[in-house]
């Protein structure tokens, strides 16, 4: 067994350039994305009992959306180990 992840199986099954390629994209464009969409989702539900008659502002959804997201990479920052046990 190897340490790796899904890199292992994609350099197995087609090379090291199609693994670094996917471990990138992974990196750079999917962690993203997935972590501002939840941001996003979890800024909804902290504003939605605020506002119960009508929507949500869009400039404080993504105000506490972008705090959110800074908030999760300061504590990943911070301490990889502490962050785990959050």
């Amino acid at each position: 067994p190897q340490s790796g992840g899904e890199y292992i199986y994609i350099q197995r099954a087609f090379g090291d350039y199609p693994a670094f390629v996917c471990l990138w994209i992974n990196f750079l464009l999917i962690c993203p994305v997935g972590i501002a969409a939840l941001s996003l989702i979890a800024s909804l539900y902290i504003l939605q009992p605020l506002f119960p008659d009508c929507g949500v502002p869009p400039l404080a959804e993504r105000f506490i959306a972008i705090c959110i997201f800074w908030l999760l990479i300061a504590i990943n920052t911070r301490n990889v180990k502490w962050a785990t046990r959050i």
